[in-house]
């Protein structure tokens, strides 16, 4: 259960084209979804691609017929590295395991000791986690600022989150905070993390990022943008299993964000169980107290490393040609589409709106019924492709919204 060197992992290397494999988009023997309908719910949790269910099998093999194995444990180094190099941190020592999204928010809240004269700012479309955890700490004093959405709409405006930082940030004598997502989970609008986070700095704040709808469809790019906290669940975007995901933290925090819990594992001398000695981790492993879900770790590791195999210059275009493709579809036959899908400000999620006079849970239902999978978010139907979508199923998807419509009307 080594943390390995910190050795640094600014930018991810990609392969030449000579030793380059093949892209894997569209290829059902790594993604067997593709062959049961048309999948387009990533934003809520993704199908496993056959290498990560694979590897978790032959975990639980192993596991059951040999008990544990080293190569298994080695997965955890593998994990920490991949989710270093996917989200721009300065190396593994950095990465923290964790449970969850809210996990590790509730870290940073609680390693804060976020309280009295201490000031966050977020927005008021916020996913519940990165809420309540917030909210939680207004009742130690924490003053809450929410932004709401620009003239009454869905979508935020960057300079109204820049205004209230220049407004609530000054008059705080503590801690002065941004929690905020890099996308949105109802709408898919991205921010730009390096305009918010260099005004949040200059106002003397900290940046905490939830990059659950981000890694692993867009670019992310953690030290460059200057954020410091970064938490993110790995059963989305990242292809991974529910329960496993990661807190990345810059080491420059390390002694202001104290470890909420204390356990064994995250004391510097975790291995020597003969002395009692509770200095803590000089790496993110002081943030993890004791024994991780081993299939989850080998579930993420096999499925960052896929992705990072098949390269975020190959994923985010195809994403965005994927989403536009959908978008331009779903307008042509009659119906809006919430979602920004300019460059920079949109990702693979489309919210689309129900037409006039028709019940959405209902058009959902009959969406469904010509075998597309989404959602219904904050009014929405929401739809979301990743990189291994076709173009057949997408089509598949818009002929399925415009049938629903017209069978509605």
């Amino acid at each position: 259960m080594a943390d390995g060197s910190g050795c640094c992992l600014n930018v991810v290397p990609m392969a030449t084209n000579a030793s380059r494999p093949p892209s894997v988009a569209g290829n059902p023997e790594v993604f067997p979804i593709l062959e049961t309908g048309v999948f387009l719910d990533h934003a809520a949790v993704a199908p496993l691609p056959r290498p990560v269910a694979d590897a978790m099998r032959r975990f639980v093999d192993d596991w059951s017929q040999r008990g544990p194995q080293p190569w298994a444990y080695a997965r955890i180094v593998a994990l920490k590295e991949a989710a270093a190099r996917l989200a721009g941190a300065a190396s593994r020592d950095e990465v923290a395991i964790m449970p969850n999204t809210s996990s590790g928010l509730a870290t940073v809240a609680l390693g804060l000791d976020l309280g009295q004269g201490d000031t966050v700012v977020t927005t008021a479309i916020e996913f519940p986690s990165n809420r309540y955890v917030w909210d939680d700490r207004v009742r130690a004093g924490v003053r809450l600022v929410a932004v709401p959405p620009a003239d009454g709409g869905c979508l935020m405006r960057d300079e109204d989150i820049v205004r209230a930082m220049r407004e609530a940030f000054p008059s705080t004598r503590g801690t002065r905070l941004l929690a905020i997502s890099h996308v949105q989970f109802s709408t898919g609008q991205r921010h730009d993390l390096a305009q918010l986070a260099d005004e949040a700095h200059r106002l003397g704040g900290l940046v905490c990022v939830d990059a659950i709808q981000s890694l692993g469809q867009v670019p992310f790019r953690m030290r460059e943008w200057g954020i410091d906290f970064v938490s993110a669940d790995g059963h989305k975007w990242m292809l991974g299993p529910e329960g496993t995901g990661v807190l990345i933290v810059c080491h420059e925090h390390f002694e202001r964000l104290r470890p909420p819990i204390v356990g064994w594992l995250n004391t510097a001398n975790a291995m020597d169980y003969d002395r009692y000695d509770r200095s803590f981790a000089e790496t993110a492993r002081r943030y993890e107290p004791g024994a991780h879900a081993m299939v989850g770790v080998v579930g993420m590791a096999a499925a960052l490393e896929l992705l990072l195999e098949e390269g975020l210059d190959r994923i985010e275009p195809q994403v965005e040609a994927l989403a536009g493709r959908l978008a331009d579809g779903v307008r042509s036959a009659g119906v809006a589409v919430a979602s920004p899908h300019d460059p920079g400000r949109g990702s693979g999620i489309v919210a689309i709106r129900p037409p006039a006079g028709i019940d959405l849970q209902a058009w959902f239902a009959a969406i469904q019924e010509h075998g597309v999978r989404g959602a219904v978010r904050r009014g929405f139907l929401r739809l979301s492709p990743h990189f291994y979508n076709t173009a057949e199923q997408i089509d598949q998807a818009i002929a399925g919204v415009a049938a629903a419509r017209a069978r509605m009307a």
